[in-house]
This record gives C-alpha cells, structure tokens and sequence, in this order.
C-alpha cells in the first residue's frame, strides 16, 4: 500500500469516506433526499439550504484537494490547467450512473466508470487520435447512454410494476346484508347533498368540526384548512405541514392530532404551531427487521387512556402508488399505538390488508379498522391488542374507507367506491393481475370502481341499518369521510 501512489491512496480514503456517508450518516441521507426531490425532503423536515451549502462546501473542498494533488504532480500550474477534464469527469460520471440519476449515490459504479473512462482516453490517445476526436467521442458517448436512459424513464413505471409488483390470490366475501339497499335499488339520498368550498379546497381526505361549529380538512398541497361555521363560506390556512394531512382527531386538550403521508403523526394547535410526533416504530433490540418508518399514516383515533391509535396503511408503496397496493393484495399494513406520555409508539398489529379508517367504539373498549382492499372491517379489543383481530363485518359492497361514531350508537361507514364483479374475480387470479402489469400501460389497468360515493349506517353489532348514495352522475363519486355534527352528516 506504501508504494502506492499518494494520489491513488486519498482516492482510495475518499471513497470509502463518502461510501459510508452516503450509506450510514444522515447527512447523506440528506443529501440523497435533497437531489431526488428537494420538494419531498423539504416536506420531511429536511433544512434544505443548510444540507444543500453543506454538499457545496464540501464538493469545493474535494476538488480543491485535487487540484492541489494535481498541481503536485504536474510539479507546476497554470491558468488553463484542468481545462476539459470537467467533460472527462461528466462523462465518467453519466456511464457510471447509466445517465443523469438524481438522488443517486453510488461510489463503486462511479468509480468503475472512471475508470473505463480513463482506459478508453488512453487508448485513443495512444492510437493517435487527435484531441477533438476524443472529445467527439465522449460526447457520443453521453449522447447514446442519455438516449438510452430517456427511453427508460418513459417505460420505467410499467418496469417496476412488472418487476416490484407481487399479487397474491384474494377471495372477498360476497355482498351481504344490502339488500333493497344498492344504488339501483333506492333513491340517492345524497344527491341533495350541499357542496361545501367549492373553489376552495383541492384533496380533502378526513373533515374534523369543533364546538364552534368550524370544520377542518387537509389539502393535496400539505395545509390543514378552517371553514367558519356556520355557512362554510371562507376558508383560511390553520398550518401548513408539508406533507398531505389525511385522518384528523381532536386530543383532550383541543389539539389537531393527523396522520400526514409520508410522514408520520403531526400535532397541529389551534394557534397553528406544528409538531412532529412520531415518524417511526420503537424498535427492540432482538428485531431483524427495520420497519421502523411510518410510510402511509391513513387514520387515527384516540382510545380513553390517550393512546393514538394509527394505520400504516402500506409499508411498500407511497400515496401516489397505492393502487399497486390493491393490485397486489399482500397484508402490508400495520396497526400502531402511540403513548403521548412516554413519546413511544408500537405496532400492535401486523399483516393486515389495508388498513385504514379507525374507531373507538361507543363503550370505549374496542376499536374499528376498515380493511379497505378486503371491503370488511375489523374489530380490536383494546384491553388486550396482542390478540389481534376478529371480522366484525365483511361483504361490504364497496371499499370502507374512514368510521366514525353515529349520535344513536351505531356507525358511519365511508365507501370511497364501488366494488365490481370482474375486480373481485381478478383478485383471485395473481396471474393476470401480473401479466395486467407487464403487459399493459398503467393508465389501461383494471382498478376497483371509483364511481358512485356512499355512506353507510351499521349498529353496535355490525349490521347495515342504512345506505346513502349518491347519483351515478353526482359530484360524491369517492367518499372518504364524513362527520355527524349537530343533525347534519
């Protein structure tokens, strides 16, 4: 190694050095965050001025490094030296990476690009050719790899489905207990419905109204909204947290407690300070598995003790992406208790399909978890998690998304769509699910209905009293929650 040249050996310390920040501290966590999506990993609490003069800083100290190294070999400097190595260094750098890949921080191939680089200049160089022509050949180099890489990224989200997307065979339980009560079968009671902030509100998930009759939404764009009541008619930005607030709860102490995707449990107050309770499971020390990043917070609710209750809907896609979670139809979702008082929090239960809206019951000892794909929902006892889950009702004719509690002891039900006949036998072919995502553009994909938005009304013991629907051709097509305030729904 001593006999090395010095040049090759702070190459050699250099790689490792960034190889292990890229892989093991959070700053280059940070930075490969940042040049992904600056957007996203500002949303995820990352300082992005600070990370992005920090990665600066340091690219100037490294090739200040180089170019003192250089200048010693060379054994002088000039004014032009190093002119055209920056074309040298961006070509190594494309066939390294297989093109221009943001948020990319792969040492080893880089350096083998380098290094066929280095080799392929050499021996053009030592077959004669003149410096222009080696010029003109990186440059074609470049030119076929980003060819290469733009045809790529147009088929890239077809090529992870078919290579990522893992279905598994799904059996619903047939339609039950609607009878008389199927959009065809009666009037639709929501067609009547008001429609609240048009204009005003783009994405809203879950609504939440306080004791002054003031309701609260999320946006698609990261804020939390405030409607004054009684007419709803203005609306004004209580915070704003970055990424999309989905279930929304009010704490014993009046706060705004939400599930944000992407992110975690957001505390929000009414004064509109933010604060970030929890992105992450605790993790034991005998656990082999990290899965400790909360990846889709759904919906909460609060239990008697204080303990938020919180579905992590997916561990394996994104918002954007929850589709392939249905296509799939794996148990990739988690149930998650988090102690306000110890700052901890848990999963309490793992495996489930979907899990979504969640509800405390009336007597405050159970509680509710829609499992969306399933189209049933799930009870829990709250005095004894570890248990796990029983069926408390299945066959519901659409997908449940968000519960709440009815002032006569029952329960609301959203459905965010309808199920379909050919869907439900697709869910038990894997197959054709797979074959679907190879074969076919994403925007041809066969999906559950998004079509006619409902609501339904079950009692204490699971079974469907009512069903509000809207008109095949009405606004409502994807209900995903509602509230029961003072009469209305």
């Amino acid at each position: 190694m001593l006999t090395l040249p010095v040049a090759f050996r702070v190459l050699a310390v250099l790689a490792v050095a960034v190889f292990v920040m890229f892989r093991q501290s959070r700053f280059g966590w940070h930075v490969l965050a940042v040049g992904g999506n600056r957007k996203a990993a500002r949303h995820g609490g990352i300082a992005v001025k600070r990370t992005v003069f920090l990665a600066y800083a340091l690219a100037g100290l490294i090739v200040g490094l180089a170019g003192f190294l250089f200048a010693a070999r060379q054994n002088s400097i000039a004014a032009d030296t190093g002119i055209g190595m920056e074309f040298f260094v961006l070509t190594a750098l494309v066939v390294g990476l297989g093109g221009f890949v943001p948020g990319r921080g792969a040492v080893v191939s880089v350096l083998l690009g380098f290094a066929t680089i280095y080799m392929l200049n050499n021996v053009l160089v030592n077959s004669g050719y003149r410096g222009d022509v080696v010029q003109f050949v990186m440059g074609g180099i470049i030119l076929v790899i980003l060819a290469i890489d733009v045809r790529g990224r147009k088929n890239r989200h077809r090529l992870l489905a078919s290579t990522y997307l893992d279905p598994v065979a799904l059996t619903l339980a047939p339609v039950q207990g609607m009878e008389g009560m199927m959009p065809d079968e009666i009037t639709p009671a929501l067609a009547g419905a008001t429609v609240l902030g048009t204009g005003l509100i783009d994405g809203p998930e879950d609504v939440l109204l306080d004791d002054q009759d003031n309701l609260y939404c999320g946006t698609r764009d990261g804020r939390i909204l405030r409607l004054s009541g009684p007419e709803f008619q203005t609306a004004e930005t209580l915070a704003k947290i970055g990424g999309r607030p989905l279930g929304l709860a009010l704490d014993a102490g009046g706060d705004i407690i939400t599930c944000v995707a992407g992110m975690g449990e957001v505390r929000v107050t009414m004064a509109g300070a933010v604060t970030l309770l929890a992105d992450q499971t605790s993790r034991t020390l005998i656990s082999v598995r990290d899965d400790r990043t909360i990846r889709m917070a759904e919906d909460l609710d609060i239990a008697p003790d204080g303990v938020i209750c919180v579905t992590d809907a997916t561990r394996r896609y994104v918002i954007e992406n929850l589709g392939m979670d249905l296509l799939e139809g794996r148990p990739n979702g988690r149930l998650l208790a988090h102690d306000p008082k110890s700052g901890k929090t848990r999963t309490v239960c793992d495996q489930l399909i979907f899990p979504n809206g969640v509800c405390v019951t009336h007597d405050g000892k159970h509680l509710l978890v829609a499992s969306s794909w399933t189209c049933s929902i799930l009870i829990f006892d709250l005095a004894d998690m570890s248990a796990g889950q029983r069926v408390f009702m299945s066959g519901l004719p659409g997908y449940p998304d968000t519960i709440n509690r009815a002032s006569d002891g029952g329960y609301w039900i959203a459905l965010a769509g309808m199920r379909n006949p050919v869907f439900d036998a697709a869910m038990t072919l894997p197959g054709v699910r797979r074959r679907m995502a190879r074969q076919v553009p994403p925007t041809n994909w066969l999906f559950g209905n998004l079509n006619i938005g409902g609501v339904l009304t079950a009692d204490g013991q699971g079974v469907i009293r009512q069903a509000l629907w809207d008109a095949p051709d009405g606004p409502l097509y994807m209900i995903t929650s509602m509230r029961e305030h003072r009469g209305a729904l």
